[in-house]
């Protein structure tokens, strides 16, 4: 019966390479093998899972049980995602006490490790922020294998670690407002490629609708309801709350000049449906004979929202695979 061994150890399992474990830790059917040091664990262990970032990160820690140790793994990193604290921070929060396999679970040293381990702080944005693999991995595991524009969820079991698109942003860019730090699907890295957009802040708000009062491409959509204090840390500039009260009259705000405005209608209907939004620029794209990207990246944004709404209407068609008994490759 767990509880009645005495021995019962601090075990420290290493996941590498690092973006291996992310993806079997948020999708523990990836086919990876990236954990080393399971088979010295043992039901009644402490175990701290550490990846090979630069530095080297702590991802999770949990008291062993019944479930395989990869499906721990995955089940506490995907619902009580962390920040990943640096070993150097756990060690210096712990008393300068270091982190090494093996130790009795009884022992000051082990205690205090797992006390630190388990006092995790929530991770912020500005944690994500530069071009280190410690920012990269922070992206990945933050993201929860959604794309952190669209929100679609990603295919990570199937991903290659090499292909995974992850947006790193430099501490200016980020401090300014000019961009965020991102997991990106392959849909929305087209649609930043295609336009040429170099800040996820400017390829979100280029998939939400033009603010009827003022035509700014500053759309914030409004989420109502009670909001957990990680949705308010890591909201990202493009999102805003409404209050738990739901107002089923206003679902954009425009960050230029605080104008609220409607539910779903045609004209914003695409913000949900960025391949849509892709399919409509494409056509109006031919339509024009315009070959230069930026000319037409220009004329797409001036576009109003009749306009809009005859280019997204028209995506619609060309893409519902009734209309001519097949689907046209609109990538």
């Amino acid at each position: 019966m767990m509880g009645t061994k005495t021995d019962h150890r601090l075990r420290v399992i290493e996941g590498r390479p690092w973006k291996e474990a992310l993806i079997c830790a948020l999708a523990p059917d990836a086919p990876h093998r990236p954990w080393h040091g399971v088979g010295a664990v043992e039901p009644g262990d402490a175990v701290l899972v550490v990846i090979d970032t630069d530095p080297p990160t702590l991802l999770c820690g949990f008291i062993q049980g019944s479930d395989p140790v990869r499906r721990a793994i995955a089940k506490i990193s995907r619902f009580g995602r962390t920040g990943l604290q640096t070993v150097a921070e756990l060690e210096t929060a712990a008393g300068e006490h270091r982190l090494f396999d093996g130790l009795r679970l009884d022992s000051p040293a082990a205690s205090a490790l797992l006390a630190a381990a388990t006092g995790r702080s929530r991770s912020q944005p500005h944690d994500r922020v530069g071009d280190s693999s410690v920012a990269a991995a922070r992206i990945l595991l933050q993201s929860g294998g959604r794309c952190g524009c669209c929100r679609e969820a990603i295919d990570l079991a199937g991903s290659a670690p090499a292909e995974l698109g992850l947006h790193l942003v430099p501490d200016n860019a980020f401090q300014q407002g000019q961009d965020w730090p991102a997991l990106l699907c392959l849909t929305c890295q087209a649609g930043m490629e295609h336009g040429e957009f170099g800040s996820v802040i400017d390829y979100a708000y280029s998939l939400r609708p033009a603010c009827p009062e003022c035509s700014a491409r500053r759309s914030r959509s409004i989420t109502y309801g009670k909001l957990t204090p990680d949705w308010y840390a890591n909201q990202p500039p493009w999102q805003t709350d409404g209050g738990c009260v739901e107002d089923s009259s206003a679902r954009w705000m425009c960050a230029e000049c605080g104008c609220n405005w409607g539910p779903s209608t045609e004209s914003n209907a695409f913000a949900d449906d960025p391949r849509r939004y892709e399919v409509a620029r494409k056509l109006f794209g031919a339509w024009t004979g315009v070959t230069n990207p930026e000319l037409l990246a220009a004329l797409w944004k001036n576009l109003n929202t009749a306009d809009l709404n005859h280019w997204l209407q028209r995506a619609g068609r060309e893409s519902d695979p009734r209309n001519d008994g097949h689907t046209p490759n609109t990538f």
